[in-house]
């Protein structure tokens, strides 16, 4: 469950990631018109925020799987030889 939800929140930060360069490289590379600009400046917010919010959840998976883990670890008995 951990890496099928990380895998996807990772997969969906890094599309969110490349749709702001996409973003960033159209619009500040013609000179546009203020409400073309105002629509590009809206997709670069909005891209950026989709990333930040998309990498902390990749983030927060990963720290929940591994206190999950090591909980686990500490109530497994060892084997004795």
């Amino acid at each position: 469950m951990k890496n099928d939800l990380t895998s996807r929140y990772g997969i969906y930060a890094l599309a969110s990631l490349f749709f702001y360069v996409v973003c960033c490289y159209i619009g500040f590379s013609e000179p546009w018109n203020s409400g073309v600009m105002k629509i590009f400046m809206v997709c670069i917010l909005c891209s950026g925020a989709l990333f930040v919010f998309f990498a902390n959840k990749c983030a927060a998976a990963e720290t929940a799987a591994a206190t999950q883990q090591k909980e686990l670890q500490q109530f497994t008995p060892a084997h004795s030889h």
